[in-house]
């Protein structure tokens, strides 16, 4: 946990933004702050109108710091790669290139609003899906004025019982919704923590937080279709393409055949047509730590893929969602037809 900036401080920044006194825009303003993170924190509050809002109020001084920052990490990465021309290899630098344009957009609040109204405009026509509305007109840089919708959060699997809601529903629901962003907007929330989810007692999906939103480039999308197929399919050696589409294969280097036996071993079954993926039971986080030994002797056929970083820290996110909610979906399924509209709308 982070603490929160003093109330003196944050009404500084807040007034300076906004032009004028907090009063002047807000009837209440909540000076404890409903969260705090290390890019900023929270405050709820109520306009004029008696809307609810939350208030987010960026950390003073942060982005000189992190900018000093990936310069010193880049810095040092490149001496790296002029002492051991070995280190190259793991892309080091082009990494931290592309971390540094996430944590640019990420830093800028006027940005965050930007992709949450064209992400609320892509799934307008989604039911069962809540995106809280911006009020771009105090919005800017460093502040972002947003629609409070209260929800559940997907770890309090009590309330989610008491609501009377299913589980198993909402995790297609939020599934269905992460595919349709991916294959077919292209553009999607890529921070899916429990935090920046949540379900109200209707069942509505709320998404919170759109500092960290990818677009994905068309042939890395092809190239985890690709896998996706190859995992399907009978053989093994068909994962090889998809690899390499990735970037995550070490030029002139022999395919890691033993890993990829052992990855479709682990998967074909569960992305067979009609097969429900029952994320508890399946415990697939376990059985890919079991993969470990196997995935360091491969290390000279693969590199880091930094195109793909962050999408699998996002696929990640949902994997956990999906387990915490003990969800059992036609994962499978749901992936064919979202790729079949994707080749039709190509």
């Amino acid at each position: 946990d982070v603490a929160p900036a003093p109330w003196e401080e944050v009404r500084a920044k807040v007034e300076e933004d906004l032009g004028g006194p907090v009063e002047k825009i807000f009837a209440s303003f909540d000076t404890a702050a409903l969260a705090a993170g290390s890019i900023a924190q929270v405050h709820r509050a109520r306009l004029k109108d008696g809307q609810e809002v939350v208030v987010k109020v960026r950390r003073a001084g942060l982005r000189p710091l992190v900018e000093a920052d990936l310069r010193l990490l880049s810095h040092a990465a490149g001496l790296a790669e002029k002492q051991w021309p070995e280190f190259s290899r793991y892309r080091s630098r082009e990494i931290l290139h592309r971390l540094g344009i996430a944590m640019s957009e990420e830093l800028d609040l006027a940005a965050e609003g930007r992709n949450c109204e064209t992400i609320s405009e892509n799934l307008a026509g989604m039911e069962a899906i809540s995106i809280p509305r911006i009020f771009s007109e105090w919005t800017c840089e460093r502040l972002l004025v947003q629609e409070f919708v209260d929800g559940i959060v997907p770890t309090d699997r009590e309330s989610i019982e008491a609501a009377g809601l299913d589980g198993r529903v909402l995790a297609e629901r939020g599934a269905t919704a992460f595919l349709r962003m991916a294959l077919i907007d292209g553009v999607f929330h890529a921070d899916p923590h429990p935090g920046n989810l949540a379900w109200t007692e209707s069942g509505e999906l709320v998404v919170y937080d759109f500092g960290s939103v990818l677009r994905l480039e068309p042939r890395l999308l092809a190239g985890y279709v690709q896998i996706f197929e190859a995992l399907r399919g009978s053989s093994s050696e068909a994962l090889e393409p998809g690899f390499q589409a990735l970037g995550g294969r070490q030029p002139g280097s022999k395919p890691p055949h033993g890993l990829y036996r052992s990855i479709h071993l682990m998967l074909h079954p569960l992305l067979q047509p009609g097969a429900q993926w029952d994320f508890r039971e399946a415990a697939l986080h376990q059985r890919l730590s079991e993969l470990f030994p196997l995935m360091m002797s491969a290390l000279g056929s693969l590199q880091p893929a930094s195109g793909t970083l962050l999408i699998n820290r996002t696929l990640e996110g949902h994997y956990w969602n999906l387990y915490r909610l003990g969800a059992c979906l036609p994962i499978a399924d749901l992936l064919a037809e979202h790729i079949e509209r994707w080749r039709s709308e190509a």
